[in-house]
């Protein structure tokens, strides 16, 4: 639309006299055609401070006995891949006990309701809760409670909830979007879906059942990999090259 091509003509005029880029990921480089080249640095948007990361012999391993808690953090639209993960779970409870929170407000009220009667037409209410908002503090304690983190959305940014819960020891399973791939390996710090549909995302969370020791030795490599991104090594990076122009 008009909007975004104004934008990315503006962004582009900028950059041709930027001495330094940071774009945050591969995607928005490919967006304004970004060129990669010694004044250009991927860094993403930190928002993990180094107290704020859990320490590696606090992580659990999934005990396949107990109940699959499974934590999902979005805004309820259409982009989230909600009515996905309803049929997801609605297939696995079949074989498998599972129960979803999503946290997040409603950017339409609609789109709720439609969420809503879905949860109720596969009878669903013991299995998916709609939490509704949580403050960024009252989340960072939530995570705790849960045995994996969940992304289903079909089109994203670099979602912050995925560092969040690399900060926090939680194994991944997150659908291919955005700058996904740019930061997590497949079958090294997340399980990345193949691609955004019910079939992907129920194979993970099986995987995910099937393989707990796996499942902890990711979590502990995406624990290790949240520590150069923090906003302290951040900080630090951006001096360091601001430095050179100073």
């Amino acid at each position: 639309n008009l909007v975004m091509l104004t934008r990315k003509s503006i962004h582009k005029f900028i950059f041709i006299y930027a001495k330094h880029i940071f774009p945050v990921s591969k995607d928005i480089s490919n967006l304004y055609n970004i060129k990669y080249k010694s004044n250009t640095t991927i860094l993403r948007t930190p928002v993990i401070s180094l107290h704020n990361i859990t320490d590696e012999y606090l992580l659990n391993e999934y005990n396949p006995k107990k109940i699959l808690r499974v934590i999902r953090v979005c805004l309820l639209q259409e982009s989230k891949g909600l009515e996905n993960l309803i049929h997801v779970v609605n297939n696995l409870k079949k074989k498998y006990e599972i129960k979803v929170d999503i946290y997040g407000e409603a950017k339409n009220i609609d789109y709720k309701s439609k969420i809503i009667m879905l949860i109720d037409k596969f009878k669903l209410s013991q299995n998916i809760e709609l939490k509704g908002w949580v403050s960024n503090d009252q989340l960072k304690k939530l995570y705790n409670n849960y045995d994996l983190h969940l992304v289903s959305s079909v089109s994203e940014g670099m979602p912050r909830v995925c560092l969040e819960a690399s900060a926090y020891g939680l194994p991944q399973i997150l659908t291919p979007v955005g700058g996904v791939e740019d930061y997590y390996r497949h079958m090294h710090d997340a399980y990345i879906c193949k691609n955004y549909s019910i079939n992907a995302i129920e194979n993970g969370i099986i995987w995910f059942i099937e393989n707990p020791k796996k499942a902890k030795s990711m979590a502990i490599n995406s624990l290790k990999n949240i520590k150069t991104d923090t906003i302290e090594e951040t900080t630090s990076t951006i001096n360091k090259i601001l430095d050179k122009f100073l």
